[in-house]
């Protein structure tokens, strides 16, 4: 059995989608705020934006980290991995 064919080249990189994403999630936007809401007691708007905005960084942190313990292939398990946001030029 052959494997499929991808876009990527070398062959050794992860499957990536046609928009330069590697994977996506799912969940609802609304389901992930209410996840993160009561994972940290916060009660309105006004405290989630502001944890949101005092922890964005480490928040990328780990989801990169979940994501490459996840999902890692080849050569992703470079050190300083980041999630890639497509240029829409």
């Amino acid at each position: 059995m052959s494997l499929p064919q991808t876009n990527n080249l070398p062959s050794d990189l992860c499957i990536k989608m046609s928009d330069g994403r590697a994977l996506t999630n799912y969940r609802q936007n609304s389901q992930i705020t209410c996840d993160i809401m009561t994972r940290n007691n916060i009660t309105d708007s006004y405290d989630l934006k502001a944890y949101l905005i005092q922890n964005g960084k480490s928040i990328r942190q780990n989801n990169n980290q979940f994501y490459l313990q996840k999902n890692a292939c080849g050569s992703c398990q470079a050190p300083n991995m980041n999630v890639v946001v497509p240029s829409w030029n």
